[in-house]
């Protein structure tokens, strides 16, 4: 091996014995904590997230292949997170080896038309860390629905800060005979774990078509990644369209709530404090009630008492 000192000075007289020692346990050495050195927990998953567009009780099967890239054999164990009933998987994944592939069958069916948002996910049975999540959506429509449906967002306000609106842009038009008909139309917001965050619906009538554009507010809404969408309904015939937006933290809306809690909280205890000091005076008031005309009650006494109160 050859050597070059600070000063330039070169040699090679010198032997030297490198040990490299590694560790075949789950996450390398002190990777279960974080820590520096372990190798980085990764689950590749194709595709990424699923968008199934599916009739009233069909049944649509969408395949997952899941990869190991964690860098040593694993266990897994599969969890439906908001649509559960509607989605269906396996339980676990057993034996999976590194750098192996394994298809995992995902069937999904809805009993009711409307638009469906969760998430598949992926977890270390050993530690139960999440490794790995899937967002699914779920567009059900029933069969007799006889319009085109969309509904796209806006490129700028795919991706905004908290308090900015969201635009979309919902298409609506008639498919076959052109008549006209009274729609309602439900709109929502809601996150990957199924909660909604936002509901409004409209009436309006259709006739051949119809386009118009819809704001959302994310005021109240924390950072985060949603679904937007638009459901429409007439006499037995329903169908939904959606599209995923983002939500960025916005330091001075975070700012506002806490000064806003800081001065509730001090209103509080002001209101708090008032009330326990007027009930407190009260009592004082009550056992001890001062004598205003001490000398009138003095001359109805007779001495003893009045020996007494002096």
């Amino acid at each position: 091996m050859n050597c070059t000192d600070h000063q330039g000075n070169t040699g090679n007289s010198s032997t030297w014995t490198v040990l490299i020692e590694s560790s075949d346990e789950e996450g390398g050495g002190g990777g279960g904590g974080g820590g520096g050195g372990g190798s980085e927990e990764i689950l590749e998953v194709i595709p990424e997230e699923i968008a199934a567009n599916v009739l009233v009780d069909e049944i649509r099967e969408v395949i997952l292949n899941v990869k190991n890239l964690l860098g040593y054999d694993a266990d897994l164990e599969i969890e439906i997170l908001g649509l559960e009933g509607m989605v269906e998987t396996d339980d676990s994944v057993a034996g999976l080896k590194f750098n192996e592939i394994r298809s995992i069958p995902v069937l999904i069916r809805a009993n009711e038309s409307g638009i469906y948002a969760g998430t598949i996910l992926f977890k270390s049975a050993s530690t139960g860390k999440i490794l790995k999540e899937v967002p699914v959506i779920v567009n059900a429509r029933t069969i007799n629905f006889l319009f085109d449906l969309a509904l796209d967002i806006d490129a700028k306000t795919r991706s905004v800060m908290q308090g900015q609106k969201i635009l979309t842009h919902i298409s609506l038009v008639q498919l076959g005979a052109r008549k006209n008909v009274s729609v309602n139309a439900r709109y929502t917001v809601q996150n990957f774990e199924g909660k909604i965050i936002h509901e409004s619906s409209e009436i309006f009538d259709v006739y051949e078509s119809r386009h118009y554009d819809k704001k959302f507010s994310t005021l109240f809404m924390l950072p985060g990644t949603y679904v937007v969408g638009v459901a429409i309904s007439y006499d037995s015939a329903s169908a939904g369209s959606s599209a995923v937006f983002e939500v960025k933290p916005n330091l001075w809306i975070v700012f506002s709530v806490v000064a806003l809690y800081v001065v509730l909280y001090y209103v509080y205890l002001r209101y708090f404090y008032d009330r326990l000091r007027r009930y407190f005076e009260k009592r004082r008031e009550k056992h001890h009630k001062p004598l205003t005309d001490w000398k009138k009650h003095l001359h109805k006494t007779d001495a003893k008492s009045r020996i007494r109160i002096i």
